[in-house]
């Protein structure tokens, strides 16, 4: 899953996380499945109401928990 996209697309480059709503539009996942992968492990922040995702760390826990064998 190619999550880099993601963050050419973030306007303001100095705030290097993306909310739950971008990443659900990216990757074109519901809520619940976003919420289901935060349950198990997907690493995120949490700020008031607010959920945030750092691009980086969620590419890294994709390619640790699911990796292509080829």
């Amino acid at each position: 899953m190619e999550l880099q996209s993601v963050f050419d697309k973030v306007k303001d480059k100095t705030f290097p996380y993306i909310t739950m709503e971008n990443l659900m539009t990216e990757m074109d996942v519901s809520y619940s499945t976003l919420r289901r992968m935060m349950l198990e492990g997907l690493p995120h922040y949490k700020r008031g109401k607010k959920i945030y995702f750092n691009p980086n760390k969620v590419q890294n826990w994709f390619d640790d928990k699911y990796s292509v064998v080829l």
